[in-house]
């Protein structure tokens, strides 16, 4: 997956100004990440997969989180952020990383079924998720305009969807 990153960010499709050291990456099982930002997820999860109701006013709808290594991605989740070091930036870039898909908010256009903008709450979600590439450039970096010693991350995620269309559940 790695590689399929690194040819997606050579082509411009993700990335397009952001130095990244693909020698230097720590890789993160989503659902790790997921259980210990997500204490709810507790509930719901098993070993490669989380499954709940989002129940809105009139309609409810079920989102699916799976965990495969290797895949086919229609895109990536990408989030960066350049700070001082403390981690409690990288926490919140994490959780930037997964609120789109964990609350049904991030969607494929290139797939995305023709009455869905009109109808989007008579899908259900399924997101398959892969590893979470964790990339981190210590130096003198540009943060609030001021040239500091800090920290450039970036987080990228893999996600396939489908969207099933239900009604309601």
């Amino acid at each position: 997956m790695l590689n399929k990153i690194r040819y997606t960010q050579e082509e411009g499709r993700i990335l397009p100004d952001v130095k990244v050291d693909y020698d230097n990456v720590n890789i993160h099982n989503p659902f790790v990440i997921i259980s210990n930002l997500y204490k709810w997820t507790y509930h719901f999860s098993n070993k490669n997969k989380i499954s709940y109701i989002q129940d809105f006013d009139d309609h409810k709808r079920k989102i699916s989180i799976i965990y495969l290594k290797d895949f086919e991605p229609d895109y990536f989740r990408v989030e960066t952020s350049k700070h001082d070091g403390t981690l409690i930036f990288t926490k919140e870039l994490f959780i930037k990383l997964l609120n789109p898909i964990i609350f049904g908010e991030s969607y494929y256009t290139e797939n995305l079924p023709d009455d869905f903008k009109d109808n989007p709450l008579f899908y259900n979600l399924e997101y398959i998720v892969g590893d979470i590439y964790h990339f981190k450039d210590f130096g003198i970096k540009n943060i609030n305009n001021h040239n500091w010693h800090g920290l450039e991350e970036v987080l990228v995620m893999p996600v396939k969807i489908n969207y099933i269309k239900s009604g309601n559940v």
